[in-house]
C-alpha cells in the first residue's frame, strides 16, 4: 500500500548539476509558496530528506513533506529525477562534426517556429511578422556557416602551446559540450539516450510504488527526456518507431505532467534531421537556402569588385537586371500557362496526371537553363554582365524556394512529433514570453489532446531572452503558485481550499511589469551611450588609457586604447544601472505577489513604484543632456545640483505617464473602476 498521498519527480534540464540540487532549490520554492499562499494556516514541515541516491543507486534523492490539513495529515514525497550522472558527454570533435549539420537546421527551424505562431494573426501584424521572420532567416543563413567555421577553427587553435588561450578555449568547449551536447546525445547516440530514459523510468516506477498519485515536473531538455521516456515522441515516417512497442511506456505514466521551458520543439526538429527529410520535401531546404544565400553574396561581391576595377558600371548592372527580369517574368508566365495546359492534359492521360508536378518542375528548370544559355550567348555580344546577373536570378529563385519550404506548413507538420502520452491524465505546459528554448508552446501532433487534458500557458518571468529560461522559480505568482495548485488538485487534497484561485489579471500585471522593466533598461542604455558620446566628442584627448599600447602600433591606432577604456567604463555603468533598476523592479513584483496571495486584485501599487523605478534612468538622461552640450562645469554650483534633481524628478513623472500607457485594456478598466 502506498505510503504517501502524492509523489513528485523533479527532472532537471541541461547541465552538470549535482544530485539533490533540483530537490533543494525547487522544493524550497514550492514549500515557501504554499506557506505564503495559505498565510500559515497549513503547517508544512519536512520530515526527512536525503541529498544523494541510494546505496545501490536505485532510489533518488528525496524529501518527505508533511501538510497538516483540517481533515488530517497528508504527506508528499518529493524526489529528484537526477540524470546528469548517466549523461556521457561527447567529445568536442564529435560536437563540431554534428554542429556542421545540425546548427543551420536548428537555427532556421527556431526562426520558423516564430512564423508558425503567426497563423492566427491577420492583417498588417501578420505581414510585419512574416517580413521580420524572413529577414531573420536570411541573416541566420549567412551567419550559421561562420559560426560553424569558428567551431572548427577552435579545434586547431586549441592545439597551440599557449596556456591562456588553451584554458579559454577549453572552458568554452566545456560549456558547449554540457549544453548543446545534450541534444547531440539524444539524437545521435541511442545508447546514451537509453541510459537517461531508463534512469527516469526507474525513478518513476519507484515513486509509483511509494505514492498514491504521482506527477512529474520537468524543465528544459529534461521535459524532452521525460516525453521521450513516456513514448510521446514518435516519427510516423521512421520505421523503427512504427515497430516500437509502446505498451511499456503507456503502463508507466504519472497522473500529471508539468513541463516548463521545455526543449521539446528543438529536440523534435533535430530528430527529424537525423531520421531524414519528409517524403513530401525530399531534400533539406535549409541547406539549399543556405547554399543559395552564400552564392548570392559571392555574386554580389564579385559584381562590386568588377565595378571597382572598372570592368563594368552600376548602370550596366541595372540594365542587365531589368532585361533578365523581363525575360524571367516571361518564362514564369509561360510556365504558369503550361501548367494549366498540363493539368488539362492530365485529365485525359494517366501518365501526365501521375507525373504532373515533376513535368511542371522540369519545365521550369529547363526554362531557367535556357535563359542562362541565352545570357551566356548575349554576354559575348555585349558588355552587360548578363551571365553574373542570370546566375543571381537563378540563385535567388532557389533561395526563395528554400525559405518558403522552411516556413511552410508541410515543414511544421514534419517536425511536429509529440503526442499526448498514452494513459496520462493531465499535461500542463508553461513557457515564458521571451524564453528562447521552447520559443512558444510545445507542438503536438493531430489529433491534438483535449483541452481538459492538455493546457499550454504563457507566463511572464522577466521578459529577457537571457534570463527567462532560468527564472521560472522566481516567478512566484505566475508559475510556482499555479504549480502548487496543480499539486493540490492531483493529490485531491483539501489544500485547494487555502490556495487562492488564479487571478485573471495576474498575467496582465506581469506583462505590464515586464514592459516597464524593458523601457527602463532601454532608457538607461540610451542615456549612458549619449554620455559616452559626449565625453568622447568633447574630452577624448584627456581620457586615460587602462593599458599602454605597444610601441610598434601606428599613432593613429593609439586613440583606440582611450576609446576602449571609455567603452569599458560605460559598459560597467550600464550594468550597474540595470542591476539597480532590476532591484527596484523586484521590490515592486514582491508587492504584487503579496496582492495575488491575498486574493485582492485592487491592492496593486502603481504610482510610487513607477516613480521610484523611473528615477535612475531619468537622472541618467539628464546627465546625458549636460554631456551632449559639455556643461559639466555647472555641477560646481550647488544650486545646479538642485535644478538637475528637479529636472530628473519631472522627467520621471513624465515616464510614469508613459509607463501607465503600457497597461493592458483590462488593467486600464480596473484602474478606472477603482
Amino acid at each position: 500500500m502506498p505510503k504517501h498521498q502524492l509523489g513528485i519527480l523533479l527532472v532537471h534540464g541541461i547541465g552538470t548539476q549535482p544530485s539533490g540540487e533540483s530537490l533543494i532549490h525547487w522544493g524550497d520554492a514550492l514549500l515557501k509558496t504554499i506557506r505564503l499562499a495559505t498565510h500559515g494556516k497549513v503547517p508544512v514541515t519536512v520530515k526527512t530528506a536525503t541529498s544523494e541516491r541510494g546505496h545501490n543507486n536505485d532510489t533518488p534523492a528525496s524529501a518527505i513533506v508533511s501538510l497538516q490539513l483540517p481533515d488530517g495529515e497528508q504527506t508528499w514525497l518529493i524526489a529528484d529525477g537526477w540524470w546528469a550522472d548517466v549523461f556521457l558527454p561527447p567529445s568536442y570533435k564529435e560536437l563540431v562534426s554534428w554542429s556542421g549539420r545540425a546548427l543551420p537546421w536548428a537555427i532556421a527551424l527556431h526562426i520558423a517556429q516564430s512564423h508558425w505562431q503567426l497563423r492566427e494573426q491577420k492583417g498588417w501584424r501578420k505581414a510585419w511578422g512574416v517580413a521580420v521572420t524572413v529577414l531573420k532567416l536570411l541573416a541566420a543563413l549567412v551567419l550559421a556557416p561562420v559560426f560553424v567555421f569558428g567551431l572548427a577553427i577552435s579545434l586547431v587553435i586549441g592545439a597551440l602551446p599557449i596556456p591562456q588561450l588553451r584554458a579559454f578555449l577549453m572552458a568554452a568547449q566545456g560549456t558547449l559540450i554540457s549544453t548543446v551536447g545534450d541534444s547531440l546525445v539524444f539524437v545521435e547516440s541511442p545508447i546514451r539516450a537509453a541510459l537517461i530514459r531508463t534512469r527516469l523510468r526507474e525513478d518513476l516506477k519507484w515513486l509509483k510504488t511509494e505514492s498514491d498519485k504521482t506527477m512529474i515536473v520537468a524543465h528544459s531538455q529534461g521535459a524532452a527526456v521525460v516525453l521521450d521516456a513516456l513514448g510521446a515522441i514518435r516519427d510516423p515516417e521512421d520505421e523503427s518507431f512504427k515497430t516500437a512497442d509502446a505498451s511499456s511506456e503507456s503502463n508507466l505514466v504519472p497522473d500529471t505532467l508539468v513541463t516548463f521551458g521545455a526543449g521539446t520543439n528543438q529536440l523534435t526538429c533535430l530528430k527529424k534531421l537525423a531520421t531524414g527529410m519528409p517524403r513530401r520535401l525530399g531534400f533539406n531546404p535549409v541547406n539549399c537556402a543556405m547554399g543559395a544565400m552564400l552564392v548570392s553574396c559571392a555574386i554580389i561581391l564579385g559584381l562590386g569588385v568588377s565595378v571597382l576595377q572598372q570592368h563594368t558600371t552600376v548602370r550596366m548592372i541595372l540594365i542587365a537586371v531589368g532585361a533578365l527580369g523581363a525575360c524571367l517574368a516571361l518564362v514564369i508566365s509561360i510556365a504558369m500557362a503550361g501548367r494549366k495546359a498540363i493539368a488539362s492534359l492530365g485529365k485525359k492521360f494517366a501518365f501526365i496526371r501521375q507525373h504532373e508536378q515533376s513535368i511542371v518542375l522540369n519545365s521550369i528548370v529547363f526554362g531557367m537553363l535556357a535563359l542562362i544559355g541565352l545570357a551566356i550567348y548575349a554576354a559575348q555580344k555585349t558588355s552587360l554582365p548578363l551571365f553574373s546577373v542570370s546566375l543571381f536570378y537563378y540563385d535567388l529563385i532557389l533561395l526563395l524556394a528554400g525559405v518558403y519550404l522552411v516556413l511552410s506548413e508541410d515543414m511544421r507538420k514534419a517536425v511536429t512529433l509529440v503526442s499526448m502520452p498514452a494513459g496520462l491524465g493531465h499535461w500542463f505546459d508553461f513557457y515564458a514570453s521571451a524564453d528562447p528554448v521552447p520559443n512558444g508552446p510545445t507542438r503536438t501532433t493531430p489529433p491534438e489532446p483535449p483541452s481538459n487534458q492538455f493546457k499550454s500557458a504563457l507566463i511572464f518571468n522577466e521578459g529577457s531572452a537571457l534570463s527567462d529560461h532560468t527564472t521560472y522559480w522566481e516567478n512566484i505568482d505566475g508559475f510556482v503558485l499555479q504549480l502548487a495548485r496543480i499539486c493540490a488538485d492531483t493529490a485531491n487534497s483539501s489544500l485547494q481550499q487555502f490556495i487562492p484561485a488564479h487571478d485573471v489579471l495576474a498575467d496582465d500585471r506581469a506583462l505590464w511589469r515586464i514592459r516597464c522593466l524593458r523601457f527602463g533598461n532601454l532608457m538607461s542604455l540610451i542615456g549612458w551611450v549619449a554620455v559616452g558620446l559626449g565625453i568622447w566628442i568633447w574630452h577624448s584627448p584627456s581620457i586615460p588609457a587602462l593599458f599602454t599600447p605597444p610601441g610598434w602600433l601606428p599613432e593613429k591606432l593609439v586613440p583606440l586604447a582611450r576609446f576602449a577604456t571609455l567603452a569599458a567604463l560605460i559598459g560597467v555603468a550600464i550594468r550597474c544601472t540595470s542591476a539597480l533598476i532590476h532591484f527596484i523592479w523586484n521590490s515592486w513584483r514582491r508587492h504584487e505577489i503579496n496582492a495575488s496571495f491575498s486574493g485582492d486584485s485592487t491592492r496593486v501599487p502603481t504610482e510610487l513604484p513607477l516613480l521610484v523605478l523611473a528615477l535612475p534612468y531619468s537622472a541618467i538622461l539628464c546627465l546625458a543632456f549636460y554631456a551632449a552640450f559639455d556643461r559639466w562645469h555647472v555641477f560646481a554650483d550647488v544650486t545646479q545640483w538642485r535644478n538637475a534633481g528637479i529636472a530628473a524628478v519631472l522627467t520621471a513623472l513624465l515616464f510614469c505617464y508613459v509607463q501607465n500607457a503600457f497597461r493592458t485594456p483590462a488593467l486600464k478598466a480596473q484602474s478606472r473602476a477603482g
